[in-house]
């Protein structure tokens, strides 16, 4: 509704659009989320710098817990039908999007995340005396506390707000195995974010008014979850919380309740009434 988006799809000042988007052609992005058993897909059109929501589906595997190294054949299986699922939701618009329905078909723009504990958002701040040497202090801040061997860390960072950059790191074997698997399917991923990254990135797109303010973020993942913190806008914590909504499944079943299929959660939903009034309080 317009009080709760009061500019759906196009951009507000504090995102800045790249040049393409000046271009008066479409352009189409298919975003895939993966966590644990569960696919989320969604296809976004931009056309003279109005984004439009053409399609969303969620998909959920019989194995809730897809990964790309232990489960090879269930991640590729789960990805390839999640993806068919999608193309059998445009063929009903394929007159009105053609050019999104052509675009998906090909899988040649894809923007991926994937819930993983080998691959991480990381803040590192950056002394202004020591810019030139910010490679070298990133890598140093970033190899002491890690989940795996440092010598098998894939960097990228970004600049970020009052000397902070946000560096994405992966474990190169996990990052290979799992974009090797992709391929195969024919998939072209143009970017790969961290979750946290992600939301980041989805918080101060849809949430402007909130600039000025100081934030809390809790994302809620499968397996794992996310907590974010924000000051005007910056992003300035970024916390792992080992708990998601995979846990309800097991408290239930600690608890004597049979759950034959994971995922089928309908009976435990909040109102969306109810998440909107909080969010427009924090």
């Amino acid at each position: 509704d317009d009080e709760f988006l009061p500019q759906p799809g196009k951009y507000h000042p504090n995102v800045n659009a790249s040049f393409l988007n000046k271009i008066p052609i479409d352009q189409t992005v298919l975003g895939v989320h993966i966590d644990a058993g569960r696919i989320s897909t969604t296809v976004i059109q931009e056309n003279k710098g109005i984004k439009s929501l053409l399609a969303v589906d969620l998909f959920s595997a019989d194995n809730r817990h897809l990964d790309s190294a232990e489960t090879p054949s269930d991640f590729s299986d789960a990805c390839q039908e999640a993806m068919d699922r999608l193309d059998d939701k445009l063929l009903d618009y394929d007159d009105l999007y053609k050019s999104a329905s052509r675009s998906v078909n090909r899988r040649d723009a894809i923007a991926l995340t994937i819930e993983h504990d080998r691959m991480l958002l990381r803040l590192v701040q950056v002394p202004k005396e020591n810019k030139k040497e910010k490679q070298q202090v990133i890598e140093w801040a970033i190899k002491k506390d890690l989940p795996f061997p440092a010598d098998d860390a894939i960097l990228n960072y970004v600049a970020g707000n009052n000397n902070i950059y946000h560096v994405g790191v992966g474990e190169k074997n996990i990052l290979e195995d799992t974009a090797d698997l992709l391929t195969e399917l024919g998939w072209e991923i143009r970017s790969w974010y961290p979750v946290a990254q992600a939301v980041y990135n989805a918080f101060i797109w849809s949430y402007p008014e909130h600039r000025k303010k100081n934030t809390l973020i809790i994302h809620l993942g499968e397996e794992n979850s996310t907590i974010l913190g924000c000051v005007k806008g910056r992003l300035i914590i970024v916390r792992p919380l080992y708990i998601g909504v995979q846990s309800l499944t097991e408290a239930l079943r600690d608890n004597g309740l049979p759950i034959d299929k994971w995922y089928a959660r309908d009976a435990y939903k909040v109102s969306e009434s109810f998440l909107r009034a909080m969010g427009q309080k924090v």
